[in-house]
C-alpha cells in the first residue's frame, strides 16, 4: 500500500515560502532568531524536519523549487528519490536519485508512488500542494510558521484553485517564536 501524501514546508505569517526570486535564505536567518521571553507551550508535539523525512520514501518537488535547491552547495535531500515535476529537461548534472515527471497532479503523485518503497510521497512547493489540495490527493500539511512578515515573495497557496477548509490536527511552538501547525484536509 502506499504511503500518505504530506506536506512539510516553512512560511512567514503571511504565508510567504520564498522571497522574490524563489530567495529560501530567510528561512535559515529567521529560524535562527531567538527571543528573550520562552513561547507558551501549547502542548503539541513539535514534528522535526528529521522525523518527517524518517517517513518519507520520496519527494516530489516543482520545478522553481528544484532550480533553486539545486543551485545550492550541497543537495539536501542525500539518497532520497526526488521527482521533479516539470515540463523540461532536466541539467544532465542532477543527483542519480533525481528523475521527471510530467502531467496532471495525479499523473505526478502516481510517478512519485512508484518510487516511494511505500513510503511517504513529500511534496514540496506551493503549486503542488495547492493542486494536491484542489485535487483531493493531499492528505497532511505541515507547515511552520516563523515569526517574520515578509511582504513580496511566493505565497503558499497563491495557485489555490477552491477555497478549503481543512483540520487542525496539531499545535506546537519553539522558544524561537515559530509555530507550527498541522492540517488535514
Amino acid at each position: 500500500m502506499s504511503g500518505r501524501v504530506r506536506g512539510y514546508l516553512g512560511m512567514s505569517l503571511d504565508g510567504r515560502i520564498a522571497g522574490p526570486d524563489d530567495d529560501l535564505e530567510w528561512l535559515h536567518a529567521s529560524r535562527t532568531r531567538r527571543v528573550e521571553e520562552p513561547v507558551p507551550d501549547v502542548g503539541g508535539a513539535w514534528l522535526t524536519y528529521e522525523a518527517f523525512m524518517a517517513d518519507i520514501g520520496v519527494l516530489l518537488m516543482g520545478r522553481a523549487t528544484f532550480d533553486v535547491v539545486s543551485a545550492f552547495q550541497h543537495w539536501p535531500y542525500g539518497e532520497t528519490p526526488v521527482v521533479v515535476a516539470t515540463n523540461r529537461a532536466l541539467p544532465a548534472d542532477v543527483p542519480a536519485t533525481v528523475t521527471a515527471a510530467a502531467g496532471s497532479v495525479g499523473v505526478l503523485i502516481d510517478a512519485a508512488r512508484e518510487r516511494s518503497g511505500g513510503g511517504d510521497v513529500y511534496l514540496d512547493g506551493g503549486r503542488l500542494v495547492s493542486a494536491a489540495l484542489d485535487a483531493g490527493l493531499l492528505d497532511e500539511l505541515t507547515t511552520t510558521v516563523l515569526p517574520t512578515v515578509r511582504g513580496p515573495g511566493v505565497g503558499l497557496f497563491e495557485h489555490l484553485g477552491t477555497p478549503r477548509d481543512l483540520d487542525l490536527v496539531n499545535v506546537a511552538t519553539d522558544p524561537g517564536g515559530a509555530v507550527q501547525l498541522t492540517w488535514v484536509p
